[in-house]
Order: C-alpha cells, then sequence, then structure tokens
C-alpha cells in the first residue's frame, strides 16, 4: 500500500484585522505528516511517499496549532460569561488565545448586540447564550421569530451549519448546473436553500424506497448523506426554538417575505456586506476589503447576483482572492437600521433652507468605513442645536432669507437698504455695519434654544406681546457713523429734464456693469432727451467728476489751474450761482462746454476740445443708461448714450408714434383744408412728458401730418410736404414747367449715369426733380418763417407763382452747365497722365459722388443748386492746372483741405442749417484754393473753415 504526501493543506484561520476566514495552502506539521503515513499501514504494510526534503520535514511545528488560536473566540466569551467562569483574560488555558483575539470576540459579540460597551451581557446576550450554537446564527434566529419569518431562517441556519448538500463533480459541472437550476433564486443564495428544503420535503413525502429516493437525489446532483445531515440539524435547531417557546410554523405554504427573511439574516451578518465598486467585477466590503463572487458557469443566479448593487454573504473566504460564499441582495437602508450601534455619521455642509425654515445639513452614513447612504438631507439643529442657531442667524435673518409674519424684517431692510444706498452714492463702505454686529444685535435678543423658524416665530409672537419693537433695529444700531453730508440734493432719486423724471440707481461695485449712477430711459424718449444734461450727473458727484475731467488736461495746460481742488470749487461755485443750476435741471450745455467756458472766462484760457480726454475717466463717472420698453422691460444697456441712440432710433420713433393719438394727424391731404399747425405739442405718458413736432410729409400724390419726436426730422419733413402740397395746389404750372425743360443729351446722359442702378433716376424724372427744387426754392426756402397755418401758405403761393418759370430755367441751365462739366471731368480723368495722380483722382471721384447724392435735386437748396457749375468748373480748373503745373502745390492744398472734409463726413445731418452752410464752406474753399479766378461769394480760408468747424463742434 502507498500513500503520497505533498506536506501541504488548507487550514483554516481566521483574521481579527480583517474579520475574514482565511484558507491559506500551508505545510502541514510534523504530526499530521506523521498521520497521514499511518494510513497506508491501515491494511497491510506500506510505503508513504513525501514530496518534500527530510530537512524540510525537521524544520516544520511539530504540532499543529491549535483551533482555539486560529477561530474566533465569539462563541466561547459568550460561554464563559453565562456560565459565570470570570474573565476570560485571565482563564487557565493550555495555548492561552492573544488578547488581539480575545478583544476581537468581544467586538463580534458587540456587534451582534450580546455584549455592551462595558463588555458585560445584555438582555439579548444571556437570550443568545441559551443557544449552544454559534451567537451569529443565534441571533438570525432571534430575529426571524420577530420578523415572522423562523420557518425559514431554521432552514437557512441548518443549512448554513453543515455542508452543501449540492455537488458538482469536476467532470460534469454543466450537468450539476442545469439540475440545480431550478433551486436557483434570482435575488438571493439563501432562498435557494429554501426552495431546495421544499423540494426535498415535497421528494420525501412521496418516496418509495430509500435506494429510489437515493437515486432520486444523485440524479439531481444532491448527496444524501449531506441532505440527511442537513435534516437532523434542523430538526435539532426546531426543537431548540420550541424548547425556548419560540412559535415556529411547520408548513412552507405561505412563504415569508424577502426583506423580513433577509433582514432576519442580516442581524448575524452585518459585517459581511458590500457594494459593488466603480470598476471592475469586484464589491467594497468594510474595513476596507474589497471581495469577489465565485463564478460558476452558466450559473443563472451568480449571473444575476454580479449586477446586484449591494449584497450580504454568509462567509468571507480568503484563498487566492477574497471570495464571498452564499450571497444575497439586500437594501442598505436594512444595514442602518439593524446596526444603529455600529453606522458612523457625519455631517457636513450645514446650509440654512428658507423653504423648510430650518438649518439643513447633509448626513453620510457608514459602517466600519464603508459608506451607506452618502448624502442624506437632515435637520442640523437636533444635531448641533449651537451651531445652527448661529447658522439660522446669519443665513437667515442677517440675511433677510426667511419667511416671517412679523413686521421687523421688512423695517429693518428698509433701514439697511437706505444706508447701502448711502454707501453707493458717497462709494465708501464703512457705513452700514458688518454681519458679525449685525448678528450680535439679533443673538442678544434671541432665545439659545432658537434653531428654526417654527421655533423662532412662536417665541417672537409672544416676545413682541410684551415689546412690539424687541427685533426692530435703529438706523444708529445700523450704521457705523454718520452720513450727514449725504442728502437727497446731492443724490436724488430721480432726474429731471425737460418736464420728465426718470428713476436714478446708485451702485458702488467697480467691477459691475452698473457701476455708478444708472438712468433708466423709456426707449420713446431716446429722440427727445439732450444728451448734454447726462454729463453733469448729478450734484453729490459732480466735484468727482470735474476734478477728474480737470486732471485728463495735458500738464502744460493743468499747471495754470492749480490747485485744482480750488479750481473745481470755483467753477461749481460759478455754476450754481451765475448759470442758476443749482440741481442740475436747467443744464443744457455738455459739462466740457461749460468748463471750457469757465476757464474762457474766469482764467483767460481757450482749451481747445480735443485736449480733454474722457478716456481716461473712470466708468462710474460717466452716466450709465439702461433702456427699457414699455413694459419697462430692459433692452439694453450701455454708457454710450449716442450708440444707444443709433440702435433704437427706429424703435424709438415707433413706439413714440404709438403713445400719442392726436387729432392733426390726417393722410391723403391735397389741399390746405386744416387747422394751422403749431409748431410743438405736449402729452404725458406714465409721468413722463413728450414733445411732438407736427409736421408735413410729402406722399407724391398727397401729403399727410404726422407728429415728429425729433424737430431736426419734423422741420426736414415739412419743407418737403409744403413743397408737395404747392405742387398740388399749382399742378397746371407743374405741367407746363416740366413740358419747358429742355436737357441736352449729354446733360441727361450724365444725369443717369451717376445713378445706374436707379429705376428713378431717368430723364423724365430729371424734369419732375428740376421742378421740384423749383418750388422747395420758390415757395419755401426764401421765406422768413416756416409756413405753419394757411394764410401764409396762400401768401406765398400767390409771391411765388409768377417766379416759378424763371427759377426752373435757371436751374435746369445750372445742370445743364454742371453736368456738361461732368462729362469733361469724366474725360479728364480718363487720360493716362491723370490717372498716375494718386491723390486727385479718388479726391475728384469723392467730391463728385457727394455733390450728385441720391435726391440731391431735393436736399440741396435752390441756391446752392445754382452754384453747382462753379464748382464743376472749378474741378476742370484744377485737373488742367495740375496737368501744365507742379503736383507739389495741389498736393499741398489737397493736403490742407482733407482734415476738414473728414470732419464734414462726421456730421450725421448735412440738412441741418449749420452743418450744411459748414459742408459748403469747403466747395467754396475748393474754389478758392484750386480755382480763383472764378471768385467765391464770400471770403473763404483754410483758417475761416477751421474756425466754423470749433464753433460747430460746440453745439
Amino acid at each position: 500500500r502507498y500513500v503520497v504526501d505533498a506536506g501541504v493543506a488548507r487550514i483554516n484561520r481566521y483574521s481579527p484585522r480583517s474579520k475574514i476566514n482565511q484558507l491559506q495552502i500551508e505545510p502541514v506539521s510534523q504530526a499530521s505528516a506523521q498521520q497521514r503515513a499511518g494510513r497506508c499501514g491501515r491494511v497491510a504494510s506500506g510505503i508513504a511517499v513525501r514530496l518534500y526534503s527530510e530537512e524540510d520535514f525537521n524544520a516544520r511545528p511539530v504540532f499543529t496549532t491549535p483551533e482555539i488560536l486560529r477561530t474566533s473566540l465569539a462563541d466561547v466569551i459568550l460561554r464563559m460569561k453565562s456560565l459565570g467562569l470570570g474573565d476570560v483574560q485571565n482563564f487557565p488555558f493550555i495555548e492561552p488565545p492573544s488578547p488581539r483575539m480575545i478583544e476581537d470576540g468581544y467586538r463580534q459579540l458587540f456587534e451582534l448586540g450580546a455584549v455592551d460597551d462595558n463588555k458585560d451581557l445584555t438582555t439579548l446576550g444571556w437570550k443568545l447564550a441559551k443557544f449552544p450554537i454559534d451567537p451569529a446564527v443565534a441571533r438570525m434566529l432571534l430575529a426571524a421569530e420577530r420578523e415572522a419569518c423562523l420557518r425559514e431562517v431554521l432552514v437557512i441556519a441548518a443549512a448554513l451549519s453543515v455542508q452543501d448538500p449540492r455537488v458538482r463533480p469536476h467532470d460534469k459541472q454543466q450537468e450539476a448546473a442545469v439540475a440545480h437550476e431550478k433551486f436557483v433564486h434570482p435575488q438571493s443564495e439563501f432562498l435557494a436553500f429554501v426552495n431546495l428544503w421544499a423540494f426535498y420535503e415535497e421528494a420525501w413525502k412521496h418516496k418509495k424506497s430509500h435506494r429510489k429516493f437515493d437515486q432520486m437525489l444523485h440524479e439531481h446532483f444532491l448527496s444524501p448523506l449531506r441532505m440527511r445531515e442537513w435534516r437532523d440539524v434542523h430538526a435539532q435547531l426546531n426543537e431548540l426554538c420550541t424548547a425556548h417557546g419560540m412559535h415556529v410554523v411547520a408548513s412552507m405554504e405561505a412563504p415569508a417575505h424577502y426583506d423580513n427573511v433577509h433582514r432576519a439574516l442580516l442581524t448575524g451578518l452585518i459585517s459581511n456586506v458590500g457594494t459593488k465598486g466603480t470598476e471592475g467585477d469586484h464589491y467594497l466590503g468594510t474595513r476596507g476589503i474589497k471581495f469577489q463572487l465565485p463564478r460558476r458557469n452558466q450559473q443563472h443566479a451568480a449571473q444575476k447576483t454580479l449586477r446586484m448593487k449591494w449584497v450580504m454573504a454568509a462567509e468571507l473566504t480568503e484563498t487566492t482572492r477574497v471570495y464571498a460564499r452564499t450571497v444575497a441582495s439586500i437594501e442598505p437602508e436594512w444595514i442602518e437600521q439593524l446596526a444603529a450601534h455600529l453606522v458612523t455619521r457625519t455631517h457636513f455642509e450645514p446650509h440654512w433652507e428658507r423653504k423648510s425654515g430650518q438649518v439643513i445639513a447633509f448626513e453620510q452614513v457608514s459602517i466600519y468605513g464603508l459608506v451607506i447612504n452618502p448624502r442624506r438631507r437632515v435637520h442640523y439643529g437636533a444635531i448641533n442645536p449651537d451651531e445652527a442657531r448661529e447658522i439660522f442667524i446669519r443665513q437667515g435673518l442677517v440675511a433677510g432669507e426667511v419667511d416671517t409674519h412679523g413686521k421687523f424684517l421688512r423695517l429693518n431692510q428698509k433701514l439697511i437698504d437706505d444706508i447701502e444706498d448711502i454707501e453707493a452714492k458717497a462709494r465708501r463702505q464703512d457705513v452700514l455695519i458688518d454681519d458679525d454686529d449685525m448678528f450680535a444685535l439679533y443673538d442678544a435678543v434671541i432665545p439659545a434654544d432658537i434653531v428654526n423658524m417654527a421655533g423662532f416665530e412662536k417665541w417672537r409672537r409672544d416676545a413682541e406681546k410684551k415689546n412690539p419693537g424687541v427685533l426692530e433695529f435703529t438706523r444708529e444700531q445700523l450704521m457705523r457713523r454718520g452720513a450727514a453730508e449725504i442728502t437727497f440734493e446731492l443724490f436724488p432719486k430721480s432726474l429731471k429734464h425737460r418736464g420728465a423724471v426718470f428713476p436714478l440707481a446708485y451702485r458702488f461695485e467697480p467691477a459691475h456693469v452698473m457701476d455708478g449712477v444708472t438712468i433708466t430711459l423709456p426707449v420713446a424718449v431716446l429722440n427727445q432727451v439732450n444728451a448734454a444734461r447726462f454729463d453733469w450727473l448729478t450734484m453729490g458727484m459732480l466735484r468727482d467728476k470735474v476734478t477728474a475731467l480737470f486732471k485728463t488736461l495735458p500738464q502744460k495746460i493743468r499747471s495754470q489751474i492749480v490747485p485744482v481742488p480750488d479750481t473745481v470749487s470755483e467753477f461749481i461755485g460759478h455754476i450754481t450761482r451765475r448759470e442758476g443750476m443749482k440741481d442740475l435741471s436747467a443744464a443744457e450745455m455738455s459739462l466740457i462746454d461749460a468748463m471750457a467756458a469757465f476757464l474762457r472766462e474766469m482764467k483767460r484760457m481757450d482749451v481747445p476740445k480735443d485736449e480733454w480726454d474722457i478716456s481716461r475717466l473712470p466708468p462710474h463717472l460717466l452716466m450709465n443708461f439702461r433702456i427699457v420698453d414699455a413694459e419697462g422691460k430692459e433692452l439694453a444697456m450701455s454708457r454710450d448714450f449716442a450708440a444707444l441712440k443709433t440702435q433704437f432710433a427706429d424703435a424709438s420713433r415707433t413706439v413714440f408714434s404709438t403713445l400719442h393719438k392726436n387729432r392733426l394727424e390726417r393722410d391723403d391731404i391735397t389741399k390746405w383744408d386744416f387747422d394751422a399747425l403749431p409748431e410743438t405739442i405736449n402729452f404725458e405718458r406714465n409721468q413722463i412728458r413728450y414733445d411732438g413736432f407736427p409736421a408735413l410729409v410729402d406722399r407724391d400724390t398727397s401729403v399727410s401730418i404726422k407728429i415728429f419726436d425729433e424737430l431736426q426730422a419734423a422741420k426736414h419733413s415739412h419743407r418737403r410736404g409744403l413743397t408737395r402740397l404747392f405742387m398740388l395746389a399749382l399742378a397746371e404750372q407743374v405741367k407746363f414747367m416740366e413740358r419747358g425743360i429742355k436737357l441736352s443729351p449729354v446733360a441727361a446722359f450724365q444725369y443717369v449715369h451717376y445713378f445706374p442702378e436707379s429705376k428713378n433716376h431717368t430723364q423724365d424724372a430729371m424734369k419732375t426733380e428740376l421742378v421740384y427744387a423749383a418750388f422747395a426754392g420758390t415757395m419755401v426756402e426764401f421765406l422768413p418763417a416756416e409756413i405753419r397755418d394757411e394764410a401764409a401758405f396762400s401768401a406765398a403761393r400767390v409771391a411765388g407763382k409768377a417766379k416759378l418759370a424763371g427759377n426752373v430755367q435757371a436751374l435746369m441751365q445750372a445742370m445743364e452747365e454742371s453736368f456738361t462739366a461732368s462729362a469733361e471731368i469724366r474725360k479728364l480723368l480718363n487720360e493716362r497722365y491723370v490717372k498716375s495722380w494718386e491723390h486727385i483722382g479718388p479726391e475728384i471721384e469723392d467730391q463728385l459722388s457727394h455733390l450728385f447724392e441720391a435726391e440731391f435735386l431735393r436736399n440741396v437748396s435752390m441756391a446752392q443748386l445754382l452754384q453747382f457749375p462753379r464748382y464743376l468748373k472749378g474741378i476742370v480748373l484744377r485737373l488742367n492746372k495740375a496737368r501744365t503745373g507742379t503736383m507739389e502745390r495741389d498736393i499741398e492744398q489737397a493736403r490742407s483741405i482733407r482734415p476738414l472734409w473728414q470732419n464734414a463726413l462726421k456730421l450725421k445731418d448735412w440738412l441741418e442749417p449749420k452743418a450744411a452752410e459748414y459742408r459748403w464752406m469747403i466747395e467754396e474753399l475748393r474754389v478758392s484754393l484750386f480755382a480763383q479766378e472764378l471768385r467765391t461769394p464770400f471770403p473763404v480760408s483754410v483758417k475761416r473753415v477751421t474756425k466754423a468747424w470749433e464753433e460747430l463742434a460746440k453745439k
């Protein structure tokens, strides 16, 4: 007989550090080796073959480590405690366990609730000690009676106490898996035992013989011996429970609920829980353990279990890895409920919640480092009342984030708003007390046990009955220092301008878009207000702005006004006393113009406008404009009023037209059959006064009366409307004059040439335009005052009727000469030597395009149209002189005109009289410089034109 000894064995060792059983392969002891050798001689003489050296054998321990030193001591300690055998540490064991093992045993009993913090048996501990079984199994049975599932837990407890009756032969893994499939539960391997038990019990009732019964078990890959052992253990546990007065239901017809069964099991397996990890197929367990579930080929239960979020295991065993044996899905809430004495609660992010009226924190619940609930909302007042009270006062009452029926908060907030308004106006942050001081005010009167709104409101109602103002603070309590210099006159809440009142908002926050003062303007008033008024801001901010503007001047100028503060005071005194602008409502001149006028008058200093560098002003010293629609909805916000006015010009006119309904407005007018038109009408909407400007509008075949929001636009429209009305009144003369206009082919061609893409610029159209220009020049332009009633209209018609024919002929002749000269200019510009002059060609093209712009016969006065031939002849002379003379003189003269012309291009409206005057001065300057022999109607020079621009820029 032979026996082969590999010299190793799987030895069960319990780790008190990780709380798991280890089945590691270890070398056997000498005693175990001798025992193995003895097996071959039991029947006859034999030989033992050891697969290791004699030196290895001699170096091994003589005996195997005693079981008491490598297993959990929880059961031993429970028995000794219940039997009164004294302290475990002092018991005379043959091989005494280590203090660490003893401490771990106590820890397991504490987890089961068998001992208290003093290591004394609890009531539950005394009950567990009555069961001569593992304390964890006894704990499950006691919990099962409470959960009304003792029948199922008895079956499971018995199964956990014996070897698994299911067999899986190595060569029949697939067949065994298929046979065991009928017992599988998709969420719990514990309930698989219950299913197997029910199958076994049913088969036992109908068995015909023991041999056939055992054969049936083998066919289902079940061990008959282990099944009988399981049955015997179950009977013993059943008798034990019955002996202790526990009610056991025999029938399996009404199974217990899944939750009840597993909550009962969890009481004994509280440390063997885990949750699915974020990576891989491992689970995170308590005390930092990572474990896996055993993979069985094509086993449905294992496949289902792998997808479970939270599991508990009957056992955690370490071989090559840590594996969980017999697992089931659980809910994490069960752990917290059943292990309240073991979980750790950590609270973080306490904060005030207005809706719930209490301080809320987030609670993290964990057991031995395993997070059960990462973030749960809890009432912090019950956890840390002192801190909760402080948060309630700071974040709730001080911040005004509470809903209360008391009036104190509204009154206190109004005082705070007033003080913050003072800070914003004075641009300082040392007036209102800080949050700590405000907290102290509330802290002094609110009782120490108030932590939420429910308690606060109850206390407040009682306290206000005794002292109604107990929570109302005074201005002196909320202010650090006085602010008597901040008055309504210096920092008004609204700005008065042209009869309207616009709200102002102050803010002291340099990085904010609304830092400084913001005025709210309805879009409809953009064309009504004078932008210059807003340069002055408010009287309280004027000193800072004037000081900043003076400091933008060059050093050579600034040195003449030092000390600057004194000059600023002198200027403010000057405008308030002499100009009568105490509240700035009368300011119509821009601030820079006023300052320049002051320096000119009082200091004898002439400061050009371009010396003031507005770009160097801090943003808060520029008015911030908030544009709103009729409903108060914000449309835009900017400190550039000109850009806003351009952006919303059309919208402003549209909204303005919807604000008024005036009986003056009419359409389809062909004769003066209406009352006199006033120059201005006024109406009020939403406490804002609007100015309207009635004017006639040319509709080609008729005229209309419309209310304009801009004076200049009204004047321009009225000029055209009057011209059309005169033409309608003298329709026969119009036809006669059109028939009398004879233009040369060259002139007609040139007219069309300037407008090649327009269908309205034909030869016939030119005749109509000439007649229109003649009517405008005869009936409208030379009158001393604007025609606004029927009498003046009739008088002008009678007075001008006889002049129409002569004026139209004069215009025809002027245009004939102009377009003939234009043709000659075109010819000269196309010559080779002219094209080589880089500056002349583009300049003349630009000059011609602005002379013959669209509708020039309507936009240009007749007096100016009659000068066109001279302007065109001047261009011809310039080209001829440049051809025969040197270019240097032409280049020098062109250089002197160029900046003046650029100024003219900056003007938005050449129809405005002053702008038109400047624009035509430049044409006269061109004649004066390039064609002196043609003469000019008035003296003109670069210096005179420059001065005219300076005067115009001041407007």
